[in-house]
C-alpha cells in the first residue's frame, strides 16, 4: 500500500501498490529468516502524485509492506 497524501494520517488515502520484487520465502513472502535485510521493491499506482508533508518534510510518500501474518497486519 502507498499513502501519497497524508503522510500516514488517513487510512483511507493509502492505494493498493504492486510488489515486484518480494522477501523470498515459504508462502506470500513469509520467510523463515529473522535476521536478514531483503530488499523488496513495489511498483506505484500511475495516479499517485506524491505530496505527502509531516512536519517540514514535503513531496514524498509512505509505503506499508505486510504480510498475512497476524505481526504483518500493522499499519
Amino acid at each position: 500500500m502507498a499513502d501519497p497524501i497524508s503522510g500516514r494520517a488517513d487510512v483511507a488515502t493509502f492505494k493498493t501498490a504492486e510488489v515486484t520484487q518480494n522477501v523470498p520465502g515459504l508462502v506470500a513472502g513469509i520467510s523463515i529468516t529473522t535476521t536478514t535485510d531483503f530488499p523488496v521493491k513495489m511498483q506505484m499506482p500511475a495516479s499517485i502524485t506524491c505530496s505527502g508533508t509531516v512536519g517540514a518534510a514535503t513531496n514524498f510518500w509512505v509505503a506499508k509492506l505486510q504480510n498475512k501474518t497476524p505481526a504483518g497486519m500493522y499499519i
